[in-house]
C-alpha cells in the first residue's frame, strides 16, 4: 500500500520546495545603512525619529531617542553635518550629528516648539513656540538664548532664515492667519502675507527669489516673491492629500501628508500637476516637518556676524545692513558690543532657582544667570548697600545670605526655622525680618547670625512682610483663621490692625515708600487694593481673573506679582490699569514664589540708626524717624556704661543644635540670653572653667570633646582630644578646675567606662570601667575629693567615689531610684541632687548620709507632660531642662513650686550653672592645687589628700624609662635585657619587674633584685618585660625570639583583617602582619598555596574577595567572585582547588573552581533554611555545615552527596569547624553559649566547652589542641585548650568581629584520590571517604554526561536463549555516581539497574529465555546520572523463523510481519510483489551493521538493508513470489556505509530510528490503490491553504514593519509562536535532538522520520505541529 503514496508524496514535496521559494522571493532583502553620507537628503520628522532618506527613496537612516515622543520641526546645517528639531514632549530644541550621535538639547523648559531654522553664518538657532507666543534665538552652545518677538503673535510655526540678507520669515497660525518678516534681530516687523483667503499655512520655505507655503486647510500650495507680491496658487489638491511640511529644489517640490504617512515628490514645472506625484517613501508614523539636506548649500549665507561673532559679546543678530549686538544675560551697555548688569533687577524664586530679570520689549530677559545653590528657595530680599541677597531656604529650614554669582553662606540655620515664608532686611540697623507661618512668629536675626529674638508670637498664618526703615515700622499680612494687614514697631511696640474686613487670602504687600501707600493681592478675591499707611482711604485697584499672586512689589510705575499656581507673572499699571502677563525668556516660568525688585540707582532710606553709638554686642532699632533703642544680642544692660556686660551667674543650657546662656532673670515670656550663642553644635554634656571663661561639651557622635570661649563669635570650636587617644561615645562631663582635669562618662553598648582627660588632651586616663551599663551623667567636686554619677541601665543606680575611682558605692540602695538622668551636687549645702525622669522627681540627700533613705529635699513633679532631663543648683534653687515640653525651670528649695523661665527651640541635654566665682582660692584648695600635687602627670584629688595618675595613652612622662631595648634581636640561649633609670625626676620609685613568656609570667623580681633584671629566652616565642611604679602602671618593652611564625590567626572585624599570634593575650595580640583593609568582612579562609586570604563581604553588594598577606589584592577592588549577594561561611578545599560558600539569598551550599571563578558547582541547594557557616575536610572528603534556620548541624560527601545530619539538639548552631587529627565536627551554639564536638567515629556528641554567660561563641576554628573562637557582640577573640575548664580572651577590638581562622603556611600536602591528574575527572574532583567523586559545572555538562563503552544485541533463533549487555566505565573509574539504569524495548522498560547496582558493575545484561516472536524489536540501554541520560544505538533485533506450518494468508506469511518498533523511510519501501535476485540472499544470523541509515528520501543502494516488512525470515520455504528480496540484505561481511546522496559517505556513528507504520491486516491493495491517492490530495489541498496563510501574514508584517533588523523576530500565526530568523524561516539548534513524543507524526500520513537529519519529519512539523519552546537559535 506504500507504494501507492509514492508519486503523491513526490508532488506534495516539490510544492512545499515552489511555494516556500516563492514566499522567500517576495520578502526583498533589507538594506543597510550606508556607510557615507550622501550628497543629497530629505530629513523627515516623523513624529517619535529623524528619517533619512534620498530622493529615490533609499532610507540613509533613522535617528531615534529613546526620550524623543513628538518632533515637529526641523533643520540642518550642512557644514558641520548637524541636524536640528523641535520636540513638543521635551518641550526643547534638540540637535545631533547626521549620522545621529552627540545628541543633546540647546533650549530646554519650552512649552510647544514648532519652528526651527539655523543660522550658519552666526552659529544661532531661531525657533517658534506657539503656546508661548514668541519667536526666539539661542547660540549652537545653548550658553544664550532670548525671544525676539513675543507681542502679537497667537500661534507662531514654520520659520525661515536668510541669513544673507539678514531676513527671518515666519507663518503665525492665530484666528487671523498671516506670513511675516522682521531683521533676524526681530526688528522692521512687516506682515507680508494675510487675509481669510489665507487659511492653515505650513511648510514655509524658499527657492530662488519666491516664497513657497501650504495651506493646511485649502489643501493647495502656494507662492509669492519675497516681499509677499505676485501671489500664486500653484496646485490645489485632491480631498486625499493633506499636505504638512515642504522642501524645494530648482527640479523637485518635496512634502509631507500627514495622514497618508508618506513624503510625495513632484516635478518642478510651470504647470504642476497631481498626476506627476510620486512616493518618495512611506513613514512608520505620522510625518511633520521636512528639510533638504544638499552639500554646499551654506557656501553663500555669509553676514556680518559670520567673523568673529561680529565683535558682540554675547549675541549678534544679522540685519540687512549689518547686525545688532543682543544680551541674553543682561542689557547692552552704551558701546553696543558689551553686555551689563541693568540698573533696575527683579529677582524671582522659580521652585529651586533663583532668577534675575529685567524687563525688555515687552518681556523679562535674564539680567544675571540664574542662582541655584540655594536648595528649596522660598522668598527673597536684596541688600542695596552690599548687593547680598538673603534666601529662605525651606529646605534646610535656614536664612541664607547669596551672592549674584551663587556664593551662599548660612545666617540662621541652627536652630533650624519650622517654615519662614517671608523675609525683610533692615540694610542700616544690619538686621533681617521673617514671617514664620509654622511657628506662627514674626522673628528677627542679625546679618551675622550671632543673635535672634522673636519679634511676635501667636500670629496664625504670617505671610507677606515689608519694612518701613525710616518710620521704624513692620507690615505684615496674616491669612489665617482671621484674616488682616498688621504693622508695628521694630521694638515690638505700637501694633495696629490696618485691614480686617472684605479681606480673605491677603498674600503679597508691598509698599509705596514716596507716597506712602500700601497695595495688597487678594489671592482669594483675585483683585489689588491700596491704602494709606496708616489704613485709611482703602480703595480698589481692579479685579483680575485667573490670579493667585503670592508676591508684590513695585517697579517703576507698574505694580508687579508672581503667581505660583498660573506659572506667571503679572502687574498692572500703578493706577490698577491695563493689566499684563509677562513672557518668560523662551521658557515657561516653574513655580514663581519670591519677588523682590532691587534697583542699584533708587536712594537708600534714611534711620535714626544711621548715626548710633550702640557698641558691637548691640543692635540698633529704631523707634521711629528720630529716636532709636540700643538693645542687647545678650547680657545685661548696664546704665553707667551704656553697655551689655554678661552676668557673672547664668545657666549654661545645651540643646540640640546649640549652646546658649539663659539670664537668671529671664521668663518664659521674655526670655533673656546671657551670653552670645554658640551655633551648629550636637552638645550633649556640658561644662565650664571659669579661669579662663572655656566651655567644653561632649559629641557622642563623633567621639570628641571640644570647646569654646565665652561670648566668642568667630565660631572657632575646637577639638580638645589629641588626634591619637580615641573615645568611643563621651556622653556626660563635669571640670575639675583645679587640677585642670576633665571627667567624662561614654558608653555604646559593649563599652562603658568613666576616664579623665587633661585640659588639653594629651593625657587619658581610665578610672572606672566595671559594672557600669549606661552612665549617664556626672559632676565632680574637687573641694572634697569626690565624683557622682548616675547609671541609667539594667540596674539604675546613683553612685558616688573618690575622684580616682576609690571607694566606689552607691547613694542609694539598690532598686530605689528608676531613671536617674543627671545629678548635681549644691556645695553650699553638701548636698547630691538627683532627677528621675521615670519617676518625675527630684531627690536631694545630704553627702554625709549618702548611704541612707533619708532626704533632706524632695520636689514631685505635679505635671503628667513634665519630666527633668538634667540638673544644675546653687543655693536654695534647683534648675532643671525638660525633654518633653522643651523648656527650663527653676524649683526653690524653700517651697514646693516650680516656674518655667525658658522656652528651648529643640530638645535640651544638659544644663549647668555658671559662675564666675568657681575658681581656685586659698580656702578651697585642695593637694593637687599647687604644682599639680607633685605628679608627673595627673594630680587626683581624694578627701584630704591626692592620687598620681598616668596617662593610658601617653605616659612616657610618668612611667619609668627603659634604656639599652632598642634594635634588640635575639635567639633561643641570648640574655635579654631589662634595664631602666630607677628613680625618675618626677620622683617615682620602681617597685619591681615581671618577665613573661607567651602571656605567661614566668620570673618575678622584687625591689631588693633589682640589680639585675636580665632574662635568657629558653625557647621561641615572646617575651615581656615590665616595670611598676607605686600607681599600678607599666612601662613594658617586648621582643620576639622567633621569625614570623608558621601559624597565626586571621581575624575579621569590620572593614579589616587583623592578625595575632597563636599565644597572643588580651594584654597585646601581637600582630603577624598589619591589617588588610577591607569591608563589611565576613567569614574567613586562607590559601597557604599562594599566601592569599579569602572573605565573603556581608553588604554593599556581596561578593567574595581575596588579597595577599601584604595587604594588595590581585584583583584590586573588585570581588574576586560576584556571584554571590550574601555569602556566609567560605571554606577552601587545598587539594581540589576549590573554595566552598555559603549563600544565605538562595539557601544553597556551592563550590567555585579557584583558578577559574566562573566555574561553579551548587552542591547543596535544597532542605536548607539559613545555612551559617561551611567547613571542609579536603583529606577524609567531608563538608559540614550549620543551619539556624533548621537548627541542625549537618555534614556530606565534599560533592554534596551522603547528607547526614549530626545533631537536631541545637538553638543557635553558628561557626563549624574540622578537627583534622582527632576526626571531630566542632560546632558553636551562641544562645546556649557552648561549643560542642561530634566524633566521626563514634557518632557521638560531646559537650565541648560551656562559655560564661555573657560570652557567646559566633566563628571557630580548630588548631592542634587549641580551639579559637570569637564573640561578636563583646567584640573578642578566646583561645580554649580542649580538656580544660574556661577560654583565655586574647584578643579586644573596637568593632565588631567576624570570621576567625587559623593561618597554617603549610597546609598545601595532604593525598587524596584528587590529588594526581585532577584525579581523571574532566572538569572538577571532589575528594570523597576513600576515593574521588567528579563534577561538571553550570552550563557545561557535556564531559560529564554518561557514556557507553560497547553493546551487545544479536539476533536470537527461535525458542533460543540470548544475553544483552551494554558496557560501560565503572562508577570508580568517572568519579560520577550512576542513578540508575535500564534495558528498553520498543520505548518500555524490560529491566531496571538501582544505583546500588551500579556502583559494583560496568555492565548491565539481560537475557531473553526461549525466544519468541514477541521477542522482536528494537533494544537498547539507557544510562541515567545526576547530569543527564545517554541512551545506546537502538538495536532491531531479529528472531528466528518458527517451525510451524506455513501461513494461512495467501498475500505474505505470518513471518513476514515486521516488528512493532522498527519504521523505514516511505521513500525506500519496495513494492510487495518485488522478488528478489536469489543469488544475493542472506544467510540467516546476518546481522546489518548500525552504520547503514539510509537519508530519508532516498532509494537505498542493494547493500542497504530493507525495512523488514518487506523481507521475509531467511527460514521461509514460501515460494519465491510471497518472500521479499533478499538481495537488500547486507552480507555480513559488508563494512562500508552506503554513499549519501551527495555521494560522501554516511557518518557511522549515526543510528537508524524508523517510526512504526500501523499494521494494516486487510491486505486489500485495491482499496489502497483508491484511498491512497485521495489521502495524498487531502494533504495537498491542506498544505496550500497553510501556505495561502503564511503569504497572507508575511504581507501583514511587511506593511507592519520595514525595520532592517538582524534580531530574531517572534510571528504568531494559529499553530502558535515559532522563531525565525531574518528570512522568516524557523530556526533550529544545529545539535537539537526532538524526543519522538514532541514529533510524533499521526499515523494516518504513513509517514516516518529520520532521528538524525529530520528534514520530512520538520517539513510537517513546522507546518501542522505546535512549535517546541526553544527560544535560542
Amino acid at each position: 500500500m506504500l507504494r501507492q503514496f509514492h508519486l503523491p508524496l513526490f508532488v506534495v514535496v516539490v510544492v512545499v520546495v515552489v511555494v516556500v521559494t516563492i514566499i522567500e522571493a517576495m520578502d526583498p532583502p533589507e538594506t543597510t545603512e550606508p556607510t557615507t553620507i550622501p550628497d543629497e537628503f530629505l530629513i523627515v520628522a516623523e513624529t517619535t525619529s529623524l528619517r533619512l532618506v534620498t530622493p529615490n527613496g533609499s532610507l540613509v537612516r533613522t535617528i531615534e531617542n529613546t526620550q524623543t515622543q513628538r518632533v515637529v520641526g526641523v533643520a540642518h546645517d550642512v557644514d558641520t553635518q548637524t541636524i536640528f528639531w523641535t520636540d513638543t514632549t521635551l518641550d526643547a530644541i534638540v540637535t545631533s550629528n547626521v549620522d545621529g550621535t552627540n545628541v543633546r538639547t540647546i533650549v530646554s523648559r519650552l512649552v510647544i516648539p514648532s519652528g526651527v531654522a539655523y543660522d550658519s553664518s552666526a552659529k544661532h538657532v531661531y525657533f517658534s513656540d506657539s503656546s508661548l507666543d514668541i519667536i526666539g534665538v539661542a547660540t549652537l552652545d545653548g550658553n544664550y538664548s532670548m525671544p525676539l518677538i513675543s507681542t502679537d503673535l497667537v500661534e507662531p510655526r514654520a520659520i525661515i532664515l536668510q541669513p544673507s540678507m539678514g531676513y527671518m520669515y515666519w507663518i503665525d497660525l492665530g484666528s487671523k492667519a498671516k506670513i511675516e518678516r522682521a531683521f533676524m534681530s526681530g526688528n522692521n516687523r512687516t506682515a507680508l502675507i494675510e487675509g481669510y483667503d489665507l487659511g492653515w499655512p505650513n511648510g514655509l520655505t524658499i527657492s530662488g527669489e519666491r516664497l513657497y507655503w501650504i495651506d493646511g486647510k485649502a489643501d493647495k500650495m502656494e507662492s509669492s516673491d519675497l516681499n509677499g507680491n505676485d501671489r500664486q496658487v500653484m496646485l490645489t489638491f485632491s480631498a486625499n492629500i493633506h499636505p504638512f511640511g515642504m522642501a524645494i529644489t530648482s527640479e523637485t517640490i518635496y512634502f509631507t501628508d500627514r495622514y497618508a504617512r508618506v513624503v510625495y515628490g513632484l516635478p518642478m514645472s510651470s504647470n504642476l500637476s497631481e498626476s506627476d506625484l510620486s512616493v518618495v517613501t512611506r513613514t512608520r508614523s505620522t510625518p511633520y516637518g521636512l528639510s533638504l539636506y544638499r552639500a554646499g548649500e551654506n557656501a553663500t549665507e555669509v553676514n556680518r556676524c559670520s567673523l568673529n561673532n561680529g565683535d558682540c559679546e554675547q549675541m549678534c543678530l544679522a540685519e540687512p545692513t549689518g547686525r545688532t549686538c543682543a544680551c541674553s544675560v543682561g542689557v547692552l551697555k552704551p558701546d553696543g558690543v558689551s553686555c551689563g548688569e541693568p540698573d533696575t533687577i527683579i529677582f524671582l524664586v522659580e521652585n529651586d532657582d533663583i532668577h534675575g530679570y529685567v524687563l525688555r520689549n515687552g518681556a523679562l530677559q535674564p539680567a544675571i544667570a540664574p542662582i541655584t545653590t540655594v536648595k528649596k528657595p522660598l522668598s527673597v530680599t536684596v541688600d542695596p548697600t552690599t548687593d547680598m541677597l538673603y534666601v529662605t531656604d525651606i529646605t534646610d529650614r535656614a536664612i541664607v545670605e547669596v551672592t549674584k554669582d551663587g556664593q551662599k553662606r548660612l545666617v540662621l540655620d541652627d536652630p533650624p526655622l519650622s517654615y519662614a515664608d517671608n523675609i525683610a532686611v533692615d540694610y542700616v540697623s544690619r538686621v533681617l525680618y521673617y514671617t514664620d507661618r509654622t511657628a506662627n512668629i514674626i522673628g528677627v536675626v542679625s546679618v551675622k547670625g550671632d543673635w535672634r529674638k522673636t519679634l511676635i508670637s501667636g500670629l496664625d498664618e504670617p505671610r507677606g512682610l515689608k519694612l518701613d526703615i525710616a518710620e521704624g515700622m513692620i507690615y505684615w499680612s496674616d491669612w489665617g483663621s482671621v484674616p488682616k494687614i498688621e504693622r508695628v514697631s521694630m521694638t515690638g511696640e505700637r501694633r495696629q490692625v490696618l485691614v480686617s474686613t472684605l479681606i480673605v487670602w491677603p498674600n503679597g504687600i508691598t509698599l509705596d515708600l514716596a507716597k506712602r501707600l500700601l497695595y495688597w493681592a487678594d489671592a482669594r478675591l483675585d483683585r489689588i487694593e491700596v491704602c494709606n499707611f496708616d489704613g485709611t482711604n482703602r480703595r480698589l485697584l481692579g479685579t483680575y481673573s485667573q490670579v493667585h499672586p503670592y508676591a508684590l512689589d513695585i517697579y517703576g510705575d507698574l505694580l508687579i506679582w508672581s503667581d505660583w499656581q498660573h506659572n506667571k507673572i503679572g502687574a498692572v499699571n500703578i493706577d490698577g490699569s491695563n493689566f499684563k502677563v509677562f513672557v518668560a525668556p523662551h521658557v515657561s516660568f516653574r513655580q514663581p514664589t519670591g519677588l523682590s525688585v532691587y534697583n542699584s540707582s533708587a536712594p537708600l532710606a534714611t534711620s535714626a540708626c544711621l548715626d548710633n553709638d550702640c557698641s558691637s554686642n548691640q543692635v540698633c532699632v529704631p523707634e521711629n524717624s528720630t529716636a532709636y533703642q540700643c538693645v542687647c544680642k545678650f547680657g545685661n544692660y548696664n546704665p553707667s556704661t551704656e553697655k551689655c556686660d554678661r552676668p557673672s551667674q547664668f545657666l549654661l543650657l545645651a540643646e540640640d543644635g546649640e549652646i546658649h546662656g539663659v539670664n537668671l532673670s529671664s521668663t518664659a515670656t521674655n526670655p533673656v540670653e546671657a551670653i552670645s550663642r554658640i551655633p551648629n553644635v550636637s552638645a550633649h554634656g556640658i561644662d565650664y572653667d571659669a579661669k579662663t571663661e572655656m566651655i567644653y561639651w561632649t559629641r557622642p557622635e563623633t567621639g570628641e570633646i571640644w570647646s569654646s570661649r565665652l561670648n566668642d563669635t568667630t565660631g572657632k570650636s575646637r577639638s580638645v582630644v589629641n588626634t591619637d587617644i580615641t573615645l568611643v561615645q563621651p556622653t556626660a562631663i563635669a571640670v575639675d578646675w583645679m587640677s585642670r582635669l576633665l571627667y567624662y562618662t561614654e558608653w555604646n553598648g559593649n563599652l562603658s567606662t568613666i576616664s579623665v582627660i587633661s585640659f588639653d588632651g594629651t593625657m587619658k586616663m581610665t578610672l572606672i570601667d566595671s559594672n557600669l551599663t549606661e552612665p549617664a551623667s556626672i559632676e565632680v567636686d574637687p573641694e572634697t575629693g569626690y565624683m557622682f554619677w548616675t547609671d541609667t541601665g539594667v540596674h539604675p543606680r546613683v553612685e558616688l567615689a573618690y575622684m580616682n575611682g576609690e571607694n566606689r558605692r552607691s547613694v542609694y540602695p539598690e532598686g530605689f531610684v528608676q531613671l536617674p538622668t543627671a545629678v548635681t551636687f549644691n556645695r553650699r549645702d553638701r548636698m547630691i541632687f538627683h532627677c528621675d525622669a521615670r519617676a518625675d522627681i527630684i531627690l536631694g540627700i545630704p553627702l554625709d548620709v549618702a548611704t541612707s533613705l533619708v532626704s533632706s529635699k524632695r520636689f514631685r513633679v505635679q505635671s503628667v507632660d513634665v519630666h527633668p532631663f538634667s540638673l544644675a543648683t546653687v543655693g536654695d534653687d534647683v534648675y532643671f531642662a525638660d525633654h518633653n515640653l522643651r523648656g527650663v525651670w527653676r524649683w526653690t528649695t524653700t517651697s514646693n513650686n516650680a516656674n518655667r523661665i525658658y522656652r528651648t527651640n529643640n530638645m535640651p541635654f544638659a544644663l549647668r550653672f555658671y559662675d564666675d566665682k568657681r575658681v581656685t582660692t586659698p580656702a578651697t584648695a585642695n593637694a593637687c592645687a599647687n604644682d599639680n600635687g607633685g605628679c608627673a602627670q595627673m594630680c587626683l584629688a581624694v578627701p584630704g589628700g591626692r592620687r598620681c595618675g598616668c596617662s593610658s595613652w601617653d605616659n612616657a612622662g610618668c612611667l619609668p624609662i627603659i634604656i639599652d631595648a632598642t634594635d634588640v634581636t635575639a635567639t633561643v640561649g641570648d640574655s635579654l635585657p631589662c634595664r631602666y633609670e630607677n628613680v625618675l625626676t618626677t620622683g617615682i620609685e620602681v617597685t619591681h619587674v615581671e618577665w613573661w613568656f607567651n602571656g605567661s609570667m614566668t620570673q618575678l623580681i622584687d625591689d631588693d633584685q633589682l640589680n639585675d633584671t636580665s632574662y635568657v629566652a629558653t625557647e621561641p616565642g615572646t617575651y615581656r618585660c615590665i616595670v611598676y611604679n607605686p600607681y599600678g602602671r607599666a612601662a613594658s618593652w617586648s621582643i620576639f625570639v622567633s621569625p614570623p611564625p608558621d601559624q597565626f590567626l586571621l581575624i575579621g572585624e569590620a572593614d579589616a583583617i587583623i592578625s595575632a599570634r597563636l599565644d597572643a593575650t588580651a594584654f597585646e595580640r601581637n600582630s603577624v602582619y598589619n591589617p588588610i583593609s577591607a569591608k563589611s568582612v565576613g567569614e574567613l579562609a586562607f590559601d597557604a598555596a599562594n599566601e592569599l586570604v579569602y572573605w565573603g563581604r556581608q553588604a554593599g553588594g556581596g561578593g567574595i574577595y581575596r588579597a595577599y598577606l601584604n595587604g594588595t589584592s590581585p584583583d584590586g577592588d573588585k570581588p574576586w567572585f560576584s556571584d554571590v549577594k550574601s555569602p556566609g561561611g567560605i571554606a577552601i578545599d587545598w587539594i581540589s582547588r576549590l573554595l566552598y560558600y555559603v549563600d544565605r539569598d538562595n539557601k544553597s551550599i556551592s563550590a567555585v573552581d579557584m583558578n577559574d571563578p566562573s566555574r561553579r558547582i551548587a552542591l547543596i541547594s535544597t532542605n536548607l533554611r539559613q545555612p551559617i557557616s561551611v567547613a571542609v575536610d579536603p583529606i577524609r572528603g567531608y563538608m559540614a555545615w550549620t543551619d539556624q534556620g533548621k537548627r541542625t548541624v549537618e555534614m556530606a560527601y565534599t560533592n554534596g552527596e551522603s547528607r547526614q545530619t549530626l545533631t537536631t539538639d541545637v538553638v543557635r548552631p553558628s561557626g563549624v569547624a574540622f578537627d583534622r587529627k582527632k576526626n571531630q565536627v566542632f560546632y558553636s551554639d551562641t544562645s546556649k553559649d557552648h561549643i560542642y564536638s561530634y566524633h566521626l567515629n563514634t557518632k557521638k556528641i560531646v559537650d565541648g566547652f560551656k562559655t560564661d554567660v555573657d560570652i557567646h561563641p559566633n566563628s571557630i576554628d580548630v588548631y592542634g589542641t587549641k580551639l579559637y573562637f570569637t564573640d561578636h557582640h563583646l567584640r573578642g577573640v578566646w583561645r580554649w585548650a580542649m580538656k580544660t575548664v574556661g577560654a583565655t580572651k586574647i584578643l579586644q577590638t573596637k568593632h565588631a568581629l567576624a570570621g576567625v581562622v587559623v593561618y597554617d603556611s603549610t597546609r598545601t600536602s595532604g593525598t587524596t584520590g584528587c590529588s594526581a591528574k585532577n584525579g581523571g575527572c574532566p572538569q572538577i574532583c571532589h575528594s570523597v571517604p576513600n576515593g574521588r567523586r567528579c563534577s561538571c559545572v553550570e552550563g557545561n555538562i557535556a564531559d560529564c554526561l554518561p557514556k557507553f563503552s560497547s553493546v551487545s544485541t544479536p539476533d536470537v533463533a527461535w525458542n533460543a536463549n540470548a544475553t544483552f549487555s551494554c558496557a560501560f566505565p565503572a562508577m570508580d573509574e568517572v568519579g560520577i555516581s550512576y542513578v540508575s539504569g535500564y534495558w528498553m524495548k520498543d520505548g518500555n522498560v524490560l529491566k531496571t539497574f538501582s544505583a546500588t547496582d551500579l556502583m559494583t558493575t560496568s555492565t548491565m545484561t539481560m537475557t531473553i529465555t526461549k525466544a519468541t516472536s514477541d521477542d522482536q524489536g528494537r533494544y537498547w540501554c539507557k544510562l541515567v546520572n545526576k547530569y543527564g541520560t545517554a541512551e545506546t544505538s537502538k538495536k532491531s533485533v531479529y528472531i528466528g523463523k518458527a517451525p510451524t506450518t506455513p501461513p494461512p494468508s495467501t498475500t505474505a506469511p505470518p513471518s513476514t510481519t515486521p516488528p512493532p518498533s522498527t519504521t523505514a523511510p516511505p521513500s525506500t519501501t519496495p513494492p510487495p510483489s518485488t522478488t528478489p535476485p536469489p543469488s544475493t540472499t542472506a544467510p540467516p544470523s546476518t546481522t546489518p551493521p548500525p552504520s547503514t541509515t539510509p537519508p530519508p528520501s532516498t532509494t537505498p543502494p542493494p547493500s542497504t538493508t530493507p525495512p523488514p516488512s518487506t523481507t521475509a525470515p531467511p527460514s521461509t520455504t514460501a515460494p519465491p513470489s510471497t518472500t521479499a528480496p533478499p538481495s537488500t540484505t547486507t552480507p555480513p561481511s559488508t563494512t562500508t556505509s552506503p554513499p549519501s546522496p551527495s555521494g560522501s559517505s554516511v557518518s557511522p556513528t549515526l543510528h537508524p530510528t524508523v517510526l512504526q507504520l500501523p499494521e494494516k491486516r486487510h491486505g486489500d491493495l485495491k482499496v489502497a490503490a483508491i484511498v491512497a491517492p485521495v489521502v495524498c490530495v487531502l494533504i495537498l489541498l491542506g498544505i496550500l491553504i497553510v501556505v495561502v496563510a503564511v503569504i497572507l501574514r508575511r504581507r501583514q508584517s511587511k506593511n507592519i514593519s520595514d525595520k532592517s533588523s538582524s534580531s530574531v523576530e517572534y510571528k504568531n500565526d494559529s499553530f502558535g509562536y515559532r522563531e525565525m530568523d531574518e528570512e522568516g524561516a524557523v530556526t533550529l539548534p544545529a545539535d537539537y535532538r526532538p524526543n519522538k513524543a514532541e514529533y510524533d507524526v499521526p499515523e494516518d500520513f504513513g509517514m516516518g522520520y529520520d532521528e538524525d537529519s529530520l528534514v520530512t519529519a520538520r517539513a510537517f512539523r513546522c507546518l501542522l505541529m505546535p512549535a517546541p519552546n526553544y527560544k535560542h537559535k
